[in-house]
């Protein structure tokens, strides 16, 4: 039995690989549990419920071949098991570091046929004794080759019996790893599925809720309107947007509109908030500054309303800033601003030029 090293390690390599699938196959048919690894946690903690991988077929593999070659790799260190019977072949050749293809393994000894042509009754029985050594020697590196054939195939049987050994019982360890956990974990699971239905629940709660405070507002109930936005904001979610839009809409159909604009300005604060609702109070800020203004009409001097109007300007071209469609609001009998349209009759025509603008 000849071969190279790299024949040898191609070998070594398919043996152990086939040897620790099948391990890890046999260990997976025979259990039920999951084989699952955590993945690393790079997120805070208050982030969802772990992640994992999980190692499937192609995963219960990977485990065996790795468990079966760091099986075979401590034996091999700890002197525990030899294997040069199946490895000295490939680097007999090799320890002085030349290949020599013609003498590789080949200690076989020739008798030239020169000396029987030439022998002499003289020295008949030294050639009848030289003829006997090398024939002895010639049957013993015989027998020595097959017994070492013998001893790798052996060996290699060892290797592959290792191999499935190691893959069966590196599957296992990674199945007893995680049943230590899987109960935290399913208990994780659990939790996180009852937060996903509590929020469902909480949402659709706000909006039946939200959707009751505007047919409150509809049929002119407003304080019963801001008691349900009220509630919202003190037992579901404190700084719910559109939550303080109604409550700020009722205030202000209830005539109360300084309160409704202390409200949306103290609500534009909120981080967590859409661009468009947000916008939508800038606008409404507008809308109820300019009802408690100008609901007369503008006054004949406008010197002292130029503060006023300054921040009425601004309010309205935040809104238009989040929301470009609320321009096409401006011109359109928006009954809170209309009066703002007469601006440029008094040299301020910056109202039309928000209107116009592109």
């Amino acid at each position: 039995m000849e071969y190279g090293p790299i024949s040898f390690y191609a070998i070594f390599i398919a043996v152990v690989v086939l040897g620790g699938s099948l391990g890890g196959l046999l260990q997976a048919m025979r259990s039920t549990s999951s084989y699952k690894f955590r993945k690393p946690k790079f997120k805070s903690a208050n982030s969802a419920a772990p992640e994992y991988w999980d190692l499937g077929g192609f995963g219960v593999i990977l485990a065996g071949v790795i468990s079966a070659f760091m099986a075979i790799g401590v034996l091999t260190m700890a002197g525990a098991a030899d294997f040069s019977p199946v490895s000295k072949y490939a680097f007999k050749s090799y320890q002085n570091g030349e290949h020599d293809s013609h003498h590789q393994n080949n200690d076989e000894i020739l008798i030239p046929v020169a000396m029987f042509s030439s022998a002499h009754n003289d020295n008949a029985v030294e050639i009848n004794r030289i003829i006997k050594v090398v024939v002895e020697h010639n049957l013993k590196r015989e027998n020595d080759s097959i017994t070492g054939s013998d001893k790798a195939f052996w060996t290699w049987i060892k290797i592959f019996s290792f191999s499935i050994l190691s893959g069966f019982g590196g599957v296992g360890l990674v199945s007893s790893a995680y049943k230590r956990y899987v109960g935290e974990d399913e208990f994780n699971d659990i939790q996180q599925k009852v937060k996903e239905e509590y929020e469902i629940a909480r949402k659709n709660t706000v909006e039946i809720a939200l959707q009751r405070a505007r047919e409150l507002i509809a049929n002119t109930q407003y304080d019963e309107a801001i008691k349900v936005c009220d509630d919202i904001l003190t037992n579901i979610h404190p700084n719910h947007a559109r939550a303080i839009g109604i409550k700020a809409r009722a205030l202000s159909r209830d005539g109360k509109l300084a309160e409704a604009i202390k409200l949306l300005e103290s609500a534009l604060s909120i981080s967590d908030m859409s661009e468009s609702v947000r916008a939508r109070m800038h606008w409404n800020i507008a809308c109820y500054q300019t009802r408690i203004d100008f609901s007369e009409g503008l006054p004949e001097e406008l010197d002292c309303m130029v503060r006023t109007l300054g921040e009425i300007r601004s309010h309205l071209e935040r809104a238009i800033a989040l929301d470009e469609h609320l321009r096409l609001k401006l011109p359109d009998g928006e009954s809170d601003l209309i009066v703002l349209k007469s601006l440029s009759s008094r040299g301020q025509d910056w109202f039309d030029n928000l209107v116009r603008a592109q």
